[in-house]
């Protein structure tokens, strides 16, 4: 029997043979979820201009240097400039303006006192705090001046992002195209949730679970139905999908059993396996193969099986092919609430709950339902705990490396 392939091992050859696919230009509107294709470089000073971080009054320091609660310093009040306004006015010594947020700083004014810091009177203003040069204002060209890189290539589009590109008034972005993946689940006992089911026969649940995972990350996944334990069936539907996408899904019939058909079906179509089982559970029997530059994954069955490997290397996969750099989970450690145990000789993905002690410790539990059929245990956990291969027992109290989970 060959060695099983390590994950890490795993997650690099699926890594060393994903490529990009090609760019698009997309409206600002529609680059949500993208990453960016291109360096965004700033085409104007951002700050545009100098402007009011608050609302209030502009002043000269010299004017209010020596103003507090028990020594208030009174200035006559000489106009208001609104956001949006083009002031000419020159600010004077012994005099102030109203200025509100996001107004431009008209010339001579070194700062601005907060309205909540002065009182009205008629058309006198009376300051009880004094300020130093630059108190709530905005200076032009302060976080990006002109011909800087705002945003790097590969940037993930975020909300963030998107506001950023609005504020430099960029209508079109280019960006990486988001890969077509297609789906086939396999297997005599799959019936669809719109039918009757018969006695020996479940509900597919695996093309939803993968079709949702698709969807957090905006893919629409091509469905190529159900396949049944037929070798023509089989070929029919492989073939469509590697025709019709840029990955391709199947899960079930990868290992060896009597109808196991996928593997010898993937060769008769000229896919090159890179790797056939890993060591790691749950997720063993799974296949990744190439053709061209498309991706080929052979996943298991078992719902969680299929949804774990899907996280573990199909998702890293499209993330790169849409232009992410690097994969890299969020890792924290936590203290086991229990003794964990194994027998397999392979690195265990632990489905559990991370918990936060009143002293802010952090600390982990195993969700109930470990097996590769339970989804349930995936539903309630929030984390998955790395179980080292080339252990078998964790006590109750140990630091365990633990990946957040969505």
């Amino acid at each position: 029997m060959a060695k099983l392939t390590e994950y890490t091992e795993a997650l690099q050859l699926v890594l060393a043979n994903t490529r990009k696919i090609k760019t698009i230009a997309v409206d600002l509107s529609d680059s949500l979820g993208y990453f960016l294709a291109q360096n965004i470089f700033a085409n104007s000073d951002l700050p545009r201009f100098t402007s009011s971080a608050a609302d209030g009054y502009i002043v000269k320091m010299d004017d209010v240097k020596d103003a507090n609660e028990d020594n208030p310093i009174t200035l006559p009040l000489k106009g208001e400039i609104k956001a949006g306004d083009f002031s000419k006015v020159k600010l004077k010594r012994g005099e102030t303006y109203r200025i509100l947020t996001g107004a431009p700083i008209p010339q001579g004014a070194e700062s601005v006192v907060m309205k909540e810091f002065t009182n009205q009177n008629g058309d006198k203003i009376i300051f009880k705090t004094s300020t130093k040069h630059g108190d709530n204002v905005r200076y032009k060209g302060e976080e990006f001046k002109k011909g800087d890189k705002a945003i790097a290539t590969n940037t993930f589009i975020s909300p963030a992002v998107v506001g950023l590109l609005a504020t430099f008034g960029i209508r079109k972005v280019k960006v990486f195209q988001k890969p077509k993946v297609a789906v086939l689940v396999t297997g005599n006992e799959l019936v669809q949730i719109d039918k009757k089911i018969k006695p020996g026969q479940i509900y597919d649940s695996n093309f939803y679970t993968l079709s949702s995972a698709l969807k957090e990350m905006d893919i629409d996944a091509i469905n190529l139905g159900i396949a049944k334990d037929d070798k023509n069936d089989l070929l029919k539907k492989i073939s469509v999908g590697l025709e019709s996408a840029d990955i391709l899904l199947v899960s079930g019939g990868i290992s060896v059993g009597e109808y196991d058909y996928v593997q010898d079906i993937f060769d008769e179509l000229r896919v090159k396996k890179i790797f056939w089982r890993i060591a790691m559970k749950p997720g063993k029997p799974t296949y990744f193969g190439v053709k061209g530059k498309k991706l080929v994954f052979g996943l298991p069955g078992n719902p969680v099986a299929s949804l774990l490997v899907f996280s573990r290397l199909v998702e890293p996969a499209i993330q790169k092919v849409m232009g992410k750099l690097e994969h890299k989970p969020i890792i924290l450690f936590a203290r086991l609430e229990h003794d964990l145990k194994k027998r397999s000789k392979r690195l265990e993905f632990v489905r559990a709950k991370l918990n936060t002690t009143e002293n802010g410790e952090l600390t982990v539990s195993a969700t109930k339902g470990q097996d590769s059929h339970m989804l349930g245990g995936m539903v309630e956990a929030n984390c998955l705990i790395y179980f080292p291969m080339e252990m078998e027992l964790l006590n109750k109290g140990t630091k365990v490396k633990v990946e957040l989970i969505h």
